[in-house]
């Protein structure tokens, strides 16, 4: 009997202690990392929070690892380095959040590629719940869009100001990577000098977001030595079904704000939103190109957080036949004339294009024309090319 009363004691001592011990604490509080999503080449910002029965903090060492995938072989992601001019010191940006006190010292970094740790220290305490810190992730260009990365979360340590360990759970979180919404500006080749060119932008939806509205600001500008006086002249709907919703606002002659709209539906895959008219300066000659590029660009509607956007850039390259002195896209009598007046020295001054466009003879064992002189030998393999005489391509 007495021992059956020393056991049923002994049994209530442990019970008690399992429930009001903080290892079996029924008030234990949790760490999470929130789930997060980015597009290939994007930022995730990776969020670590604490719940309302995280009391106390005033010390903390957490390790992220995020070596693992779905599939197995998609690249590492990468934290951001605090200082981009010393990426190998190892150290990574970060941001605690607002309910952690700002005397308190801290640092986050890795020399381990796959893992990061975040470490603290203070003596004033700080209470959930909220965001306890905030890790930049660097998606790779080359990750596919459905990816799926652990973020493992390990405590090292929590502790009060006293130094005593405040027993938490942890809860991992997942990366996804999206498909971004996609912005292509059309490229144009074998445009001649001083013409006017038309470029479409169109678009193709991303994922978990209809888009209705699209602002940008576009740009265009020369590539290289190419020379400058590239502009935009106009815009214009890219289709009919457009035209009500596209608003075109020029500042100055290389850049529009350019919005369009579409309340009454979203943009189905491969909308002509708009199209470009571009004015390629006089001066321009074979193998210059200008570029034509979007930027701030803003996808409605949307959420607070800005919608992964790939943007492909147009181009406009430049190609001159050789033989067409005057740039009018073909060779005739008139180029002859040009470069018998060339040979002559009639035109004064001479800008550089015309005797490189008339620099046609003789033909090089590497395939290529010209020795560098403009002479009669030109001329007559130009005037033949105009009546026919010569072979097709020219030259």
């Amino acid at each position: 009997m007495i021992q059956r009363s020393q056991h049923i004691i002994l049994t209530a001592i442990l019970l008690a202690y399992c429930f009001t011990s903080p290892c079996f604490s029924a008030d234990r509080g949790t760490l999470l990392v929130k789930d997060s999503a980015a597009a290939p080449g994007g930022i995730a910002m990776v969020e670590i929070a604490m719940d309302d029965l995280v009391r106390g903090v005033a010390t903390f060492q957490i390790r992220l690892d995020f070596k693992f995938a779905e599939p197995p072989s998609a690249p590492l992601l990468r934290h951001v380095p605090a200082d981009p001019q010393k990426p190998q010191n190892g150290e990574a940006k970060y941001s605690l959040g607002s309910m952690v006190p700002p005397s308190i010292i801290s640092l986050a970094g890795s020399m381990v590629p796959g893992t990061l740790q975040v470490a603290a220290a203070g003596i004033v305490p700080f209470d959930g719940p909220g965001t306890l810190v905030t890790i930049p992730l660097q998606v790779p260009e080359s990750a596919a869009p459905g990816t799926i990365y652990n973020i493992d979360l390990t405590v090292i340590s929590f502790n009060d100001a006293s130094a005593k360990p405040i027993p938490v759970s942890v809860k991992s979180g997942f990366l996804r990577v999206l498909r971004p919404h996609r912005l292509m500006v059309a490229s144009a080749r074998n445009v001649l000098p001083g013409r006017e060119v038309s470029l479409p932008i169109a678009y193709w939806p991303g994922e978990d977001c209809q888009v209705h509205g699209i602002s940008m600001v576009v740009r265009v500008g020369a590539v290289g030595n190419s020379p400058r006086g590239v502009s935009i002249i106009g815009v214009e709907a890219g289709s009919p079904t457009m035209a009500a919703g596209v608003f075109a606002t020029p500042k100055g002659p290389f850049q529009t704000n350019l919005t369009v709209l579409s309340p009454a539906q979203p943009f189905k895959p491969g909308t002509l939103l708009a199209k470009l008219h571009i004015l390629i300066p006089p001066e321009a000659d074979t193998g210059h190109s200008y570029a034509v590029v979007l930027q701030r660009i803003q996808l409605y509607p949307s959420a607070a957080d800005a919608l992964p956007t790939s943007v492909t850039p147009g181009e406009v390259r430049i190609t001159v036949p050789p033989g067409d002195i005057n740039a009018d896209g073909r060779v005739t009598i008139a180029d002859a004339v040009l470069c018998v007046r060339i040979v002559a020295k009639l035109i004064r001054p001479l800008p550089d294009s015309l005797p490189r466009r008339a620099d046609v003879a003789p033909k090089n064992p590497n395939g290529t024309y010209g020795n560098g002189l403009v002479t009669i030998s030109d001329a007559t393999k130009i005037l033949k090319r105009a009546l026919g005489l010569e072979p097709d391509p020219w030259p």
